[in-house]
């Protein structure tokens, strides 16, 4: 499991590394939004929990294809 854990964060340290990181003000009428990954471009809201938000939409950008779950599993 720490092996896995490494990993991890190892290649989103990577991912972090390559930028296109922006803070914005999130705003939904129908969600709770701390952050959306958009293309290349991470946007993260400052204001709830910063990391997990972030290593969240890391986790989407370096694996597209993982779903929701399994991404909001991986960032706690």
């Amino acid at each position: 499991m720490a092996k896995d854990l490494n990993l991890l964060l190892e290649e989103l340290s990577e991912e972090m590394s390559k930028g296109r990181i922006y803070e914005a003000s999130l705003r939904s009428d129908t969600e709770v939004v701390h952050g959306l990954q958009e293309g290349f471009d991470v946007f993260v809201d400052p204001r709830p929990a910063i990391l997990e938000t972030l290593w969240h939409e890391l986790i989407h950008r370096r694996w597209p294809r993982k779903n929701e779950r399994t991404v909001t599993r991986l960032a706690k």
